[in-house]
């Protein structure tokens, strides 16, 4: 039987990158459909998950005759090892199949002959109702009822097997062990989502407000993904917020429910779930009383090593020594005050600025790293001097009990005097001459070792001002940088966003990358042009500052629209074509200055 023309000329095809794959790899799927079609249906492929999708169309009209053409991309991860199947596609109109596709096989290695659903385990059920099938029609927007993730907490990597029946929840961590008030303790929230449910996107509806509580987030959030078994069962786990937080009273404090959505589906079709975590109560003691030292500081929780060091041990009178104070290690740094020096008889000691010497970082650990403290020691007379060791007092939160850290000793040597320590007067050994009234005598030259003598006298006598007014200079600048670096950086905030932006639009930063870079970009100008610290702060808490601000309501609708684009997309790695990425980084330059040109200080 003959089809008519426009049957005819409908097509449909779909190729592999690869025939084979490792089980931890990808495979790209390109399907092409051409021509008039109603629905498609296919491709059937149990075996995988999609972990990526983009598509395209296009029109074309040659001699009259209009030809369209549609393309799909899918980034697919097997879920076992074997020879598996991906089903063919068909193109149907009027109730009638038009064009199909072949199918394809693509043989998987390397997964140790582990399957989805091992035997035994209950089938799998659809989260939360059973998905439409391929075509039908389905509202993206659509909510869901919000299922609740189970409470309490656990450590890294366990979760309760009981949790393996469940399509998806989340679950908040905290360390397992007492926990203290005034310490930074690292608390995540996991999204767990069975490897067969199609996951495709996912946005952050609320964080965490965590009240009663100082909140230091990473500067950038973990978007990997890692597969993790549970009950027999795999599933994927996303880290989807994190930070150190420090309970500044003791007692009972609740973390807030987080909540997300979940965007699901398959090629043709999305739905959209809620999904949201229960409130977590954790208990905050307070260090003991019982052996606390005299000199202990209030915050002091950590574990901490001291390293102190001079840069000249021997030093002329007058002339000084930098004293170097290094306090690392992990816990709460930034309760760490300048440490008592010691000062002897006969040696001055004046602290200078260093704050930015200090380095802090966020791990697992809680915050970690490097507090510096620095010091001038000036001998004021001959001798040897003895200033201690720097002693710090903390209590450990691993152990339970007040320790101390200690230095080295610290010996200063103040040896002879520099220039300009002691006044020598010129003696004469001639009585001064008369004055002359007429004479043919000639004023005789001076002598060369006179006046290499008298400018090296000179030169003598000028280095101490010259000292004193460079290290007074650099004390001014240093003090400058320290109170004025906020407002220095948010004039300097749009040129590095967009040099920034330069260099994402160079890079080869496809995917999931692409996105959490082009966001973390955002978000750094926001907190440099604004004094925000993003990371901490909702969508809507982010608009509430820029109006403040001064912002207008269409510029803050683009960043909040932008920001939404990019916490669907970085979770979907081949989500976007490179045309794609190229328009986000030209919205985004365009609403950055916008923001930049806001009321709330001088633009940069």
């Amino acid at each position: 039987m003959m089809l008519p023309a426009a049957f005819a000329s409908t097509s449909v095809s779909m190729r592999a990158d690869s025939r084979e794959i490792a089980w931890d790899g990808t495979v790209t799927i390109e399907i092409v459909m051409e021509g008039e079609f109603d629905e498609a249906r296919g491709p059937d492929m149990p075996d995988f998950k999609v972990v990526g999708r983009s598509s395209g169309s296009s029109v074309s009209i040659v001699n009259g005759t209009v030809s369209r053409q549609q393309r799909v991309t899918l980034a697919l991860a097997p879920l076992r090892e074997g020879e598996l199947a991906i089903g063919k596609i068909e193109l149907v109109r009027e109730g009638r199949v038009v064009a199909t596709s072949g199918a394809l096989k693509i043989k998987v290695s390397g997964g140790g002959g582990q399957s989805p659903s091992p035997a035994g385990s209950p089938p799998v059920q659809p989260m939360p109702e059973d998905e439409p099938e391929p075509g039908a029609a389905q509202a993206a927007d659509e909510p869901e009822a919000a299922t609740a993730s189970p409470p309490g907490s656990v450590g890294r990597g366990q979760v309760p097997a009981e949790m393996a029946g469940r399509q998806a929840f989340i679950l908040p961590r905290v360390p397992d062990r007492p926990v203290y008030a005034g310490e930074p303790i690292y608390v995540e929230y996991a999204l767990y989502t069975r490897s067969d449910v199609p996951l495709s996107g996912l946005a952050l509806n609320s964080v965490p407000e965590l009240k009663g509580f100082i909140i230091d987030n990473p500067s950038q959030d973990s978007e990997s993904v890692r597969r993790v078994a549970i009950g027999g069962r795999r599933f994927e786990e996303r880290i989807i917020w994190r930070a150190a937080v420090t309970a500044i009273d003791p007692g009972k404090k609740t973390f807030d429910p987080i909540s997300i959505d979940l965007v699901t589906g398959g090629m043709f079709s999305s739905r959209r779930h809620k999904l949201a975590s229960e409130p977590l109560d954790v208990t905050f003691a307070e260090v003991p009383l019982q052996g606390r030292p005299a000199d202990f500081i209030p915050g002091t929780i950590g574990q901490y090593i001291v390293n102190s060091s001079l840069d000249k041990p021997i030093v002329k009178i007058g002339e000084s020594a930098i004293l170097t104070v290094e306090i690392t290690g992990s816990g709460n740094l930034r309760a760490l005050k300048p440490p008592r020096i010691v000062e002897p008889d006969g040696v001055r000691v004046d602290r200078v600025p260093s704050s930015d010497l200090d380095e802090l970082r966020i791990d697992r650990g809680g915050i970690s790293g490097r507090k510096v403290f620095q010091f001038l020691l000036t001998p004021e007379r001959e001798g040897t001097f003895e200033l201690g060791r720097i002693d710090v007092p903390f209590f450990s939160s691993l152990t339970g009990k007040y320790e101390r850290a200690r230095s080295d000793r610290i010996v200063l040597t103040g040896a002879g005097f520099a220039a300009g320590g002691k006044v020598m007067e010129a003696r004469r050994d001639n009585p001064p001459l008369g004055i002359i009234g007429e004479s043919d005598l000639k004023v005789p030259e001076p002598a060369v070792d006179d006046e290499i003598n008298s400018g090296l006298l000179a030169a003598v006598m000028a280095a101490p001002v010259l000292f004193f007014g460079v290290a007074e200079t650099l004390a001014r600048r240093r003090a400058f940088l320290v109170a004025n670096g906020r407002a220095l950086r948010g004039r300097r905030a749009l040129a590095a966003a967009r040099a920034g932006l330069r260099r994402l639009r160079e890079s080869n930063t496809g995917g999931q990358e692409f996105w959490t870079g082009l966001e973390g970009l955002i978000r750094v100008f926001l907190d440099a042009r604004f004094g925000l610290n993003t990371q901490a702060l909702t969508a809507q808490e982010i608009a509430t500052a820029l109006a403040a601000a001064g912002a207008s309501p269409d510029d803050i609708s683009s960043l909040a629209g932008e920001l939404e684009s990019c916490a669907f997309a970085r979770f979907a790695p081949a989500s976007a074509l490179q045309g794609d990425r190229s328009a986000a980084i030209d919205r985004v330059e365009r609403c950055l200055s916008g923001l930049d040109g806001s009321q709330g200080g001088e633009p940069g």
